[in-house]
């Protein structure tokens, strides 16, 4: 094995055990009991970061009613700084950062949830590429 299959293999790992750190800390017993953080292979193993499937609750009595595809990447830090774990939803391009994965995960749920009542105060004056992500969210978010 290579000196980068090595590493990724490693960071999918890492991102494995502070995801599922994540979820046994703050996540709900759906996401405990549902959740399918990676697959042995290494086909979501990506140079940009690795994709995991993210699904169960969401702020505000809402939660997602099918898992969606996030990108989680460790972001590179200068010397000095702390380093920052940024989620990303690749269709849309929704981001959250934090200093932990638990951290940027929980920051993604809140403004994933978020987003939605921004858009939908919005409705009238939306572009339709702006309407095309807020039908999106209103078909991946569920209010309980």
């Amino acid at each position: 094995m290579s000196d980068s299959t090595l590493d990724l293999s490693t960071q999918r790992s890492d991102a494995n055990d502070a995801f599922l750190a994540a979820k046994r800390e703050n996540g709900n017993e759906k996401d405990r009991q549902h959740i399918n953080v990676l697959s042995n292979t290494r086909e979501n193993v990506l140079p940009q970061g690795i994709l995991i499937p993210l699904i169960g609750a969401l702020p505000g009595g809402r939660e997602l009613a099918r898992p969606i595809v996030v990108r989680i990447v460790e972001e590179d830090c200068e010397e000095g700084e702390d380093r920052e774990f940024l989620v990303t939803e690749p269709e849309y391009h929704i981001h959250a950062v934090g200093a932990t994965l638990p951290e940027a995960l929980e920051a993604f749920r809140r403004i994933f949830s978020g987003y939605l009542d921004g858009l939908t105060e919005r409705e009238d004056r939306l572009s339709p590429y702006m309407r095309g992500q807020l039908e999106y969210l209103r078909s991946v978010i569920r209010i309980l």
